[in-house]
């Protein structure tokens, strides 16, 4: 589900309250030049949205979309998905790099610039409340 909003008006608070998850975790990605990360497949739910520049969302099957500022996208991780500057490079694994970094800041890149600040995180659901959730969040 991508959204496009007004300035300042993110869903992801009401998206939050709506689905009660049993656990949240949330951070930053700082993206410059050539960058590419991936979420695993783990049945959660993952949120983004882009407050400066632009980055592509890829998934394993090869489908793929563009997101620019203040778009939104809300994903169920069925299959990984891939957030990037360039979807041909060999991606990052997010849980390793914030395992051995301890942060909740991931940057990227090879330019050491920023031109892509990303906000986000993952929702932890209980099973039930997931799987009647799952329709309404449609493939990429």
């Amino acid at each position: 589900m991508v959204m496009n909003r007004p300035e300042h008006a993110s869903p992801v608070p009401d998206l939050i309250r709506l689905l009660r998850p049993k656990g949240a975790r949330w951070g930053t990605i700082r993206g410059g030049g050539r960058w590419a990360l991936s979420f695993p497949s783990r049945g959660d739910l993952l949120f983004f949205r882009v407050d400066r520049g632009c980055c592509h969302v890829a998934l394993a099957s090869g489908a793929s979309l563009k997101l620019g500022p203040e778009d939104c996208l809300i994903a169920r991780t069925c299959d990984v998905i891939t957030l990037a500057s360039d979807v041909t490079l060999d991606p990052t694994d997010s849980w390793k790099h914030v395992a051995s970094t301890r942060s909740t800041e991931i940057r990227l890149g090879d330019s050491g610039g920023e031109d892509v600040v990303i906000r986000g995180g993952r929702l932890v659901l209980e099973e039930a409340r997931g799987e009647g959730l799952s329709p309404l969040f449609p493939p990429l």
